[in-house]
């Protein structure tokens, strides 16, 4: 009668096979309690405990469990002298246990997940540690010139490598916004591209840049722009990556556009400027227009002969 009464009314990983001998046996110490010569309260309230560990939780469970046994035990416990007495005594502790099996089972699990959720935040911070580690040693240590802005283009974090392409230290070039560094052989639409990924149209912009250097020598890059967004979608941060293809471009420009003999002024993509940021330029200007060749030393492409 007491498996029909509780076995539907939690979820329990017992069958029912199980759970006959198991209940049984829970009753035969109920009932040794109430004809025993002295009451021993401690058995009921185990039992009481047993039921929270088999996962009989629900309120349900508790309320069939009192309404069996009181049915069950009225008969027996009225034979015997205060025997009604004795069984609202066991039925008591049985609660009681059962209120601190609960109580015990709520701590564990609280226990198990505060643990669990612990260990994890440790392990994301761990591994957030060694993610920030390893782009910290990518951001130091790489060959390619680096650098963070926000996107009103304030720079706010330079590597080693872009200051040693550009010449200045990383204190000199932190703070700067980076449309002081326009150069007068930019593409036409350079500003513009660049606005268009500050506002998100876009994640992403490479293009070939020339830059001064410090000293004044000017050297071409190929750039790329990649921008941040923060959780929600915003745009939070431009990083820019920076390599010197200088060598390269103009090797392919002197193999485009051959040098001319008897133009001696220093072409537009090898002139020296007297300060790196925001400048125009009038270097490349032929000496002598009239050479015979000579494309106008203005254009990007023009050499002469040294």
């Amino acid at each position: 009668m007491w498996v029909r009464a509780v076995e539907r009314t939690s979820l329990i990983s017992m069958s029912e096979r199980k759970l006959l001998p198991f209940l049984r046996g829970l009753a035969d110490d109920i009932l040794h309690s109430v004809t025993a010569d002295e009451l021993d309260a401690s058995s009921p309230y185990r039992v009481g405990g047993e039921l929270v560990r088999a996962h009989f939780t629900e309120v349900g469970a508790l309320h069939a469990t009192v309404a069996v046994l009181t049915a069950q035990l009225s008969g027996n416990a009225a034979a015997q002298p205060g025997g009604i007495e004795r069984l609202g005594h066991i039925l008591g502790a049985l609660t009681a246990g059962y209120a601190q099996g609960l109580q015990d089972r709520t701590r564990a699990e609280q226990e198990q997940i505060t643990a669990a959720a612990f260990a994890a935040r440790v392990s994301a911070e761990e591994a957030r540690w060694r993610s920030e580690a390893r782009l910290e040693a990518v951001f130091a240590e790489s060959v390619i010139g680096i650098a963070i802005a926000e996107v009103d283009g304030t720079i706010l974090e330079v590597n080693r490598a872009l200051c040693d392409m550009l010449g200045f230290s990383a204190d000199e070039l932190t703070g700067h916004i980076f449309w002081e560094f326009v150069h007068p052989e930019d593409a036409p639409d350079f500003g513009k591209q660049v606005e268009g990924l500050l506002s998100g149209a876009t994640n992403h912009l490479r293009m070939e840049k020339p830059y001064y250097q410090k000293d004044g020598d000017q050297i071409w890059t190929d750039l790329v722009l990649s921008l941040i967004r923060d959780p929600d979608g915003q745009p939070r941060y431009v990083v820019a990556m920076t390599e010197n293809i200088t060598q390269r471009y103009l090797l392919q420009t002197d193999l485009q556009y051959p040098v001319v003999a008897g133009c001696d002024k220093v072409p537009a993509t090898r002139a020296k400027s007297p300060t790196p940021f925001a400048r125009s330029s009038t270097a490349g200007t032929c000496c002598s227009p009239t050479v015979s060749g000579c494309r106008g030393c203005s254009t990007p492409w023009s050499r002469t002969s040294a």
